[in-house]
């Protein structure tokens, strides 16, 4: 049986994620928004569809909470899907409070769209500021207003300690890293100290704010905040002198894309101190080698 405190943190889990589909003819289109998904907090990308009559009996069966939809798709376009899909929300409870965004090239389509009741229309190629507005239009459709959205500043875990007697505030500027360990996960606040805490490491993205924690390898996440320097593979973090190794290039592709685009090449250099050996000053490249050597 439940006590209180697994109570509060099943409640936590329903209310942190929202399961998110795209339906889309164009995979490019589905590859762009589903990266904006993993961007995104409280958001999990369940379903990603070329076909619209697949992606509609796929809806059946499962839960879904936020859709992200074309409209000129060949077999069955989006206005079609969505006259369909108010018959859907009659036999699957699971997606009664459905949020449809339609994603489309053309706006001449807007104006009959708004007859399903979408939450928002987003003229293609997406942009981000755009997408973050629909973002936040559908979570407060489908949320409360929280103490959370009013302030980042309230943003935190609550960690259970010692069966529930005792509750410690763990904030997320304190979290340098979290690392895997079977169905749980340890969150690193020191070179010596840690959080055991019962959320697996697949759902630790959910809980933490994906613009600061990235995975940088199949078991360890890191705060970006925290990152000190890189050499070849090797991470290093503040706070810590635990080293972490990246994974294989191009198998964590937002980490990599944030070293890419805060990548500027230079010498590290001491006021005042002269420099002989000219060869040291060579920039490095970004796996830790020295340019042209």
């Amino acid at each position: 049986m439940m006590n209180k405190f697994d109570l509060i943190l099943k409640e936590e889990n329903r209310r942190k994620k929202l399961a998110v589909g795209i339906i889309d003819d164009d995979q490019d289109a589905i590859d762009a928004l589903a990266y904006f998904v993993e961007l995104t907090d409280d958001f999990a990308l369940v379903l990603s569809c070329t076909n619209a009559k697949e992606g509609l009996t796929l809806l059946r069966k499962l839960a879904l909470d936020v859709l992200f939809l074309d409209i000129e798709m060949p077999q069955m376009n989006g206005l079609v899907f969505l006259a369909q899909l108010s018959e859907i929300k009659k036999v699957n409870k699971d997606v009664l409070n459905l949020q449809v965004v339609v994603c489309s090239a053309y706006e001449k389509f807007a104006f009959k769209t708004y007859d399903y009741k979408v939450a928002d229309y987003l003229t293609k190629p997406v942009i981000w500021d755009r997408y973050l507005q629909s973002v936040t239009e559908v979570k407060q459709r489908l949320r409360t207003v929280s103490l959370n959205m009013l302030s980042e500043s309230n943003e935190c875990l609550l960690v259970s300690l010692r069966g529930g007697a005792t509750l410690e505030r763990l904030s997320f500027d304190d979290i340098i890293y979290a690392e895997a360990k079977d169905d749980r996960s340890w969150l690193w606040i020191s070179a010596t100290e840690y959080f055991d805490v019962s959320i697996p490491f697949k759902d630790v993205h959910n809980h933490l704010p994906k613009k600061n924690f990235v995975r940088v390898q199949r078991s360890f996440m890191v705060s970006l905040n925290h990152v000190k320097g890189m050499k070849g593979k090797e991470i290093m973090l503040r706070g810590t002198t635990q080293v972490i190794k990246r994974g294989e290039k191009g198998a964590f592709k937002t980490f990599e894309k944030w070293v890419q685009e805060n990548l500027v090449f230079g010498v590290r250099k001491r006021f005042g101190v002269k420099r002989e050996d000219k060869d040291d000053e060579k920039p490095e490249n970004g796996d830790g080698e020295n340019v042209g050597s």
